[in-house]
């Protein structure tokens, strides 16, 4: 184990920290990709003799991305990062999975992989939460789902993508899908 902590740690003495090839479009803050990240680090643990691999875990306290350094007939974990999916399918998935590569790996061998607002992104206000369906929106959402249930849908699943449509577009957005959807409800039949 004391050999890979010393290559580990020799490795990342000589690492200087990935060039911010990337610009966050809601911020406008300068960050690393994940391939700026990964040519400052593989080289310097290459000519060590030692690599890393990331991997996901999860626990009773959520989902992590775990980067573990391995070599030299042993591996050490050397950083967890929460894993946060905000949306649904693939794409967010896979945003959230290359986010916390990033910082998992930015973490592990200590490089600054983003410029340093001095914690001020951390500190703005709480946006506002939206308001919950009206009463009437309510009624058509739930006989939205009845008329899914109708041509098939399992209800938690209808109620789900309904629940999901709603907080992304509001009503517009489960009345667009509806009608993309050609369902019919009981008022319109």
């Amino acid at each position: 184990m004391n050999e890979l902590l010393d290559a580990l740690a020799k490795a990342a003495g000589t690492m200087d920290n990935p060039k911010f090839d990337q610009t966050n479009p809601h911020f406008r803050s300068k960050f690393a990709s994940l391939a700026a990240c990964e040519a400052v680090v593989r080289p310097r643990l290459a000519a060590e003799g030692v690599m890393y691999r990331q991997t996901c875990m999860a626990d009773e306290a959520g989902s992590w991305l775990v980067t573990i350094g391995y070599g030299k007939g042993a591996e050490v974990e050397l950083s967890r990062v929460p894993i946060v999916v905000v949306g649904n399918g693939p794409q967010a998935m896979g945003s959230s999975l290359t986010y916390a590569k990033r910082y998992g790996l930015c973490a592990a061998f200590g490089l600054a992989g983003e410029e340093d607002d001095d914690g001020n992104a951390a500190q703005e206000p709480a946006k506002q939460a939206k308001p919950g369906p009206s009463a009437a929106e309510k009624a058509r959402m739930a006989a939205i789902c009845d008329a899914g249930v109708a041509v098939g849908m399992l209800r938690d699943d209808a109620r789900k993508h309904v629940w999901n449509l709603y907080q992304d577009g509001g009503i517009e957005a489960v009345n667009e899908w509806a009608a993309q959807a050609q369902f019919v409800t009981e008022e319109e039949q």
